[in-house]
């Protein structure tokens, strides 16, 4: 996992899930120039399966044959153990989401080609998503540089004090909904339309105005109201 630890993150919560593939169900078709902005780096989705949190990772690389995608599993108990590469698919357009060709990193995930083909091609259609929200909400994504320390082996055979350690860098990339300071908070309006009744506005320069009664709202299927003394 070394090697993954080095690459950028887009992490999708539950929530950034939800609302991405919401987006994405309205204006995918109608986007006519899809990039993929990074050419290699790791897309991990947390998802709640039957109570426990788990979370998927998936590598993807662009190449000269297309996108790859290769999804990495845990095998052992909840919390401990490494993950280890099962499965790959390579895409070779963005458009082409079926019949794609799975290669088994281990025999032990053979059963389950099934599945994992699902899930990569699952995962292709997320992360393809995931890029056009990131280009066009930009006010959601929050991105944070941090440092990674990476040992390195020397470079002659036998040289016994040869490792060194080089800090490299990598971006984080995670969606924010918390609301920014200043911003309105946004509100269901219960009524379609209501009457304000007229009344005298005085101003601080002592005039008096008579306000005219108003209908406010969209005007529409106004109900009337009865006031009781």
């Amino acid at each position: 996992m070394d090697k993954l630890d080095r690459l950028d993150k887009i992490i999708v919560s539950e929530e950034a899930h939800q609302r991405i593939n919401t987006w994405a169900e309205a204006n995918r078709n109608s986007i006519e120039n899809k990039q993929i902005p990074l050419n290699e780096g790791l897309l991990v989705l947390h998802a709640d399966v039957a109570g426990v949190k788990v979370e998927e990772l998936t590598h993807f690389k662009l190449t000269e044959q297309g996108l790859t995608l290769t999804a990495y599993l845990n095998t052992a108990q909840p919390g401990g153990g490494d993950n280890v590469k099962a499965a790959s698919i390579t895409v070779s357009s963005i458009e082409q989401t079926t019949n794609l060709n799975i290669k088994i990193h281990h025999e032990r995930f053979e059963a389950h080609r099934s599945i994992l083909q699902t899930t990569l091609t699952r995962q292709f259609l997320l992360l393809m998503d995931a890029f056009l929200y990131m280009q066009h909400h930009v006010e959601y994504v929050k991105s944070e540089r941090k440092s990674v320390a990476v040992v390195k082996k020397p470079k002659k055979k036998g040289k016994r004090s040869g490792f060194t350690t080089a800090r490299l860098s990598r971006t984080i990339y995670e969606f924010d909904y918390t609301p920014r300071e200043g911003e309105k908070r946004a509100y269901n309006r219960k009524t379609e339309s209501w009457r304000q009744r007229g009344h005298w506005r005085r101003y601080k320069s002592g005039k008096t105005v008579w306000i005219e009664p108003v209908v406010k709202g969209s005007k529409k299927n106004v109900k009337p109201k009865t006031y009781r003394a």
